[in-house]
Parts: C-alpha cells; structure tokens; sequence
C-alpha cells in the first residue's frame, strides 16, 4: 500500500541546530552514520531562503482522498466548522525521548497545544529509535513545519488518516457429504440443510442420471441445487448395466442465489460464488 508523504526530508533543506536557549537536552535525534545522511539528496525544491511549509506546498503528493479545495471562513453563527489540527509523524528520534519530552520541546518553541503519543512497535518488534504522532492546531502552522522547531535528524511526515470500508456479509460455512447413492444419503443431506449454520454444500456419488438431477434443486425449501451426472455418456451409448456410480453436485441457501454465478451453459450447470 503506498503512503503519502508530504514533508519529505530528502525534498527539504537540512536540518538547523536546535536554538541554543532550548533547556531540555533529551530532545536529540539518532544521528547518522558516515554512509547514511538523514537528508539525502537535495531536490529542486530545496532552497535555502524557504520555511518547510513552503515547499511542501509544491511537493507532488500521493492522494488518499480529494484534494480540499478551499478553505476560508464567511460571517455566520448558525454553521460551525470543526478546526483543523495538524497531524505529523515525527521519527528518528533516540528511543529515551518521552511523550512529556515532546510536549515540553514543542512549548518552548510556541505549540502551546501539542498533543505528541509515542508509537509503540507492533508484534513485539524493537528499535533502536523512537516516533510520535504530533498534532496542534493550524494556527500554529508556521512553527509547526519549521525545521528549526525540531532536532536535528528528525523525520517529520504527514500522517495518513486511511478510511477502512469493511463490507459486512454472511459467513459462508461449506460442507461436503458422499451420498452413496442420493436415496440412502437424502435423510442426512435433510439433516445439513436444517442446520442454521451451513451455507453450502457439496455433495459426491449421488448416482443420478441428468433426468434425475432436478431432485437436488428440490431437496429442501431453503436450498437450491445443481449437479452433474456421471453416467451421462454410458446412457446415451445403449442400455445401461450394473449399478449406477459417480456423480458432484452443489446445494446452496438461496438467500446466496446473488452470489452464485453459472459459468457454464445448462444441463451441466457449473456454478462459482463470487
């Protein structure tokens, strides 16, 4: 799944010292090794006269939803609008930074109302450095996206709000059952079908001819049902001898008739659920 960044490092300029006024020394980013530079290589849009929130405005980003095309304010006191906090991931930090560590920087830059939550690793997993999820208000904006707020090696990004859409359907609890023969196994199919809980199921040696096979699709009053006889070629060649052998078929609630797609033309009736 891809990510949208908005405030990439390696697209902005290199980071600048904390202020030396700054009185709270657990604010410091793991620093680079001699082969990895936080930055790298410097884009066309990194200048040295502008503020990061500048030229993330000129970023080319990765949309995971429509772009806002406005945002202004009229005179009215009937409709409100909910104000918009700013939301960063902040990464690279030294992993003995605190939540209270965060809060206590972002103060004394401005940010009288940062929220910072440390990201706890999932599965057990460990590293060696530390990231938050920061937000403040907008009208902090400024202080917000200036590099000189933050120490240096920090990876500032934007955080992605995803919106999960989860389609709610039956569960599906399939089941298979040799007939040995549709009458002496048509009792315990009767069975299945009565039962709340399955949904579909498959059948093996029903031993129908195709003349017979309409018997699966009037078993039950919940289910419908097709199959296919095996003994299809062996009638039409003369006169059957020996017992009657072989033969699939499906059965299935029809409140999933919608899901039942036939991918093959009748009498052999061929279904997938979809």
């Amino acid at each position: 799944m891809k990510t949208r960044v908005l405030h990439r490092i390696w697209e902005l300029d290199a980071f600048l010292p904390l202020a030396s006024t700054s009185t709270v020394p657990s604010h410091k980013a793991t620093p680079a090794s001699s082969t990895v530079s936080y930055t790298g290589s410097r884009s066309k849009h990194a200048t040295t006269n502008r503020s990061w929130a500048d030229q993330a405005t000129e970023l080319s980003t990765v949309g995971m939803k429509p772009s806002v095309r406005l945002r202004d304010k009229c005179q009215t006191n009937t409709v409100k609008a909910v104000p918009r906090r700013l939301t960063c991931f902040v990464g690279s930090l030294s992993s003995d930074v605190t939540e209270e560590d965060m809060t206590s920087l972002l103060t004394e830059q401005g940010i009288l109302d940062a929220h910072c939550r440390k990201i706890t690793p999932r599965n057990g997993r460990t590293f060696n450095t530390s990231a938050f999820r920061v937000s403040c208000s907008a009208a902090f904006e400024s202080i917000f996206y200036n590099k000189r707020s933050w120490p240096e090696g920090a990876e500032l990004r934007d955080w992605v709000f995803f919106t999960i859409v989860v389609m709610a359907r039956d569960v599906v609890k399939i089941v298979t059952y040799n007939l040995d023969g549709f009458n002496n196994g048509r009792s315990c199919l009767t069975d299945l079908c009565n039962d709340p809980d399955v949904s579909m199921i498959a059948v093996q040696e029903h031993w129908l001819t195709p003349e017979k096979l309409f018997l699966l699709n009037q078993l039950h009053p919940e289910f419908s049902g097709c199959g296919v006889s095996a003994m299809a070629n062996k009638l039409v060649s003369g006169v059957f001898h020996g017992r009657p052998y072989g033969g699939v078929g499906l059965l299935w609630r029809k409140k999933l008739s919608g899901c039942m797609l036939d991918i093959r033309p009748a009498p052999v009736g061929s279904f997938l659920y979809r």
